[in-house]
């Protein structure tokens, strides 16, 4: 009877082992399983995701070819004829550019350093009435009214130093007295003019 008692013990071992074996790859099978369920739900959620994401692209390639239709971008023709007629206005207007460039007919600023100059002179009794810059800056006359000759004359040296800078000298001076209305105190005006 120990025997068989034995062989009874070695059965049960067998099928308790065939046991847990079964219910081990149950297990894994079941883990497998939901594992898998698990990847499949995330894979449908980056798909919507993919396809919000390509909806949302085919939008904003609708409204960027609209913004491009209203703004009249719609086509390389387009964009290519305006090119030329900007191209074709640079050209005729190319000569005039270098004028101004080289400063023939003037300077890119103007004449704002000369009238600077003039305003920064001033001489008691002297009057500015006018001032013609010709040669493209490069000279100068100055028209105006005084009661004194000598106001004239130093107001005429004060220019000729204040210029010099500029390359602008005045070497020839008019002078014309005029009878003062009654009504002045202090007697005849004299025109002059600076060249």
């Amino acid at each position: 009877m120990t025997q068989h008692i034995n062989l009874l013990t070695r059965r049960r071992a067998h099928q308790s082992m065939a046991w847990v074996a079964t219910r081990g790859l149950s297990g894994l099978v079941a883990v497998l399983v939901l594992w898998g369920l698990v990847t499949e739900l995330s894979l449908q959620k980056l798909s919507r995701a993919n396809e919000d994401v390509q909806q949302t692209v085919l939008a904003l390639q609708a409204e960027l070819e609209q913004k491009r239709r209203d703004a009249g971008l719609e086509d390389v023709q387009t964009l290519a004829k305006d090119s030329e007629r900007i191209r074709r206005s640079m050209e005729e207007h190319h000569a005039l550019m270098q004028l101004v460039q080289k400063g023939e007919v003037g300077s890119l600023v103007g004449h704002a350093s000369a009238l600077q100059m003039l305003a920064s002179t001033p001489q008691s009794g002297v009057w500015l009435q006018g001032i013609n810059i010709t040669n493209a800056g490069q000279s100068m006359s100055v028209a105006g009214t005084a009661y004194t000759t000598g106001a004239v004359m130093q107001y005429a040296e004060q220019l000729n130093q204040a210029f010099q800078t500029m390359n602008i000298g005045f070497s020839s001076l008019e002078m014309l007295t005029e009878d003062a209305p009654a009504a002045s105190p202090k007697g005849p005006s004299i025109k002059f003019k600076l060249h």
